[in-house]
């Protein structure tokens, strides 16, 4: 089972020799078999396939609209059905084939995006994938679907013989969960375990599969911590106050559905070396009593520049701590970039020089910080942030800024305007060039 699919029935012929009988399956396809119709040969399973070998038969000559591969299996309690496979036939075997699939004994209707399947002697030419099965196909007790010649062409361009060979393998039909998710414990994203589906968000059982773009609104619930450690893609995803996502490796897609993407309202800890993605359209939103969490050195711009209505709007009381948890250094973002509260902090043992990507730095740069700013904040080590911003407006910091015990600002740019306090019990460091000016602004002392 992938993160976003589970398998309803799949022919994959593993095995020398095979037979006609499914390789992976939901229990109820448990006795699924694929045959060859309209008087075709005998069905074999020694032939080489995409990756192990195939079903094959000879015999489909004069085949147009009657000779064909074909499967039926149950979709019951299944939703968001995709048909995928790879074909293959010799010089003197059929090139044309479309899909069709029946519910019950009902008629063979072609399928929407797989009517011209050209085949030729590989298994890349004749490929379908993730074709989508009408709604009228869902959590049926039984549905057929057919791979039927459509000519009497052959792969040489000649006319079939009776000696051309078809071949077809990895056929695969998946079911994609369109159910509400919310977690029940703390655990891995793809685990079943960590969730509970529900197909009208009122009546809830264990999950079936892992939450996905598919799915509809996904909760991660006080208390819980889910972890993310794979690729995945998701859509419509909440993370409440008290509650965590920590993400520690692979990709975060972000889909475009309805409304804000994936809302914060708890802490989301960005700690994987790769970048997050969003697909056209796609946004985030942090609460006003939201976390987010950079312990990477993966682009922090992604997450400024998809920011639902604009970064310029993400709440001034929120939380946005850059935090350095291991080898990485992680980045922050400053041209054009609006902070909630600014937490610069280390838990490595010795100094952190925070500079470069890890700085604000550049002549384009205008940085500005909604809430207060702190270098040092709870870490258990000390830091030494950076600012070479030298764009000729200051760093704005519109509440206070802190720099605690044993840590260090290098103000080595245009430097700082701060409309609330400066607390330093630290260490503020000039250079021999620029600006590096203290701006208070205000109307208090």
């Amino acid at each position: 089972m992938s993160f976003s699919q589970q398998t309803i029935a799949e022919w994959n012929f593993p095995n020398n020799p095979d037979n006609a009988m499914v390789d992976i399956a939901l229990p109820m396809n448990a006795a699924a078999t694929i045959v060859s119709q309209g008087g075709t040969g005998t069905v074999m399973f020694t032939n080489t396939g995409a990756t192990t070998f195939s079903a094959h038969a000879t015999n489909w000559d004069n085949g147009i609209g009657s000779k064909n591969w074909e499967v039926t299996l149950a979709t019951t309690g299944c939703s968001n059905i995709t048909v995928s496979s790879k074909q293959f036939s010799s010089s003197t075997g059929p090139r044309d084939f479309k899909i069709q699939y029946r519910i019950g004994a009902g008629v063979w209707t072609d399928l929407s995006g797989a009517t011209a399947i050209v085949v030729a002697a590989n298994f890349t030419s004749g490929v379908v994938t993730s074709i989508p099965l009408p709604v009228g196909c869902e959590n049926q007790p039984a549905i057929s679907l057919r791979w039927i010649m459509t000519s009497n062409v052959s792969v040489g361009a000649g006319v079939v013989s009776t000696g051309g060979n078809s071949r077809i393998d990895d056929i695969n039909i998946s079911w994609n969960a369109d159910h509400y998710y919310r977690s029940i414990a703390n655990g891995n994203w793809t685990s079943l375990t960590t969730w509970e589906s529900s197909p009208d968000n009122l009546t809830w059982n264990p999950a079936a599969m892992a939450p996905s773009n598919f799915s509809r609104t996904i909760t991660v619930r006080l208390p819980h911590t889910v972890t993310v450690n794979t690729n995945i893609r998701t859509d419509e995803t909440i993370i409440e106050n008290g509650a965590t996502l920590n993400w520690t490796a692979g990709v975060i897609t972000l889909a475009n559905g309805a409304g804000v993407d994936l809302s914060i309202d708890g802490t989301i800890s960005d700690n994987s070396p790769l970048n997050v993605t969003f697909n056209a359209g796609a946004t985030w939103t942090l609460g006003a009593a939201g976390t987010f969490i950079k312990t990477s050195a993966g682009s922090a711009n992604n997450w400024r520049d998809n920011y639902n209505s604009g970064i310029v709007n993400i709440p001034s009381t929120a939380t946005w701590i850059v935090r350095k948890t291991g080898a990485p250094n992680p980045s922050v973002s400053t041209l054009n970039m609006y902070y909630p509260n600014l937490i610069i902090e280390n838990n490595v043992p010795g100094l952190w020089v925070a500079s470069g990507s890890s700085g604000f730095q550049g002549a384009a740069t205008n940085t500005v910080i909604k809430g207060s700013m702190d270098v040092g904040g709870t870490g258990t080590s000390t830091v030494e942030f950076e600012n070479v911003n030298t764009n000729a407006n200051a760093t704005a910091i519109l509440g206070s800024l802190n720099i605690r015990t044993g840590n260090t600002l290098r103000n080595y740019g245009t430097g700082f305007e701060i409309y609330g306090n400066l607390i330093c019990n630290g260490s503020l460091l000039y250079d021999a060039n620029d600006f590096r000016r203290l701006i208070f602004t205000g109307s208090g002392a």
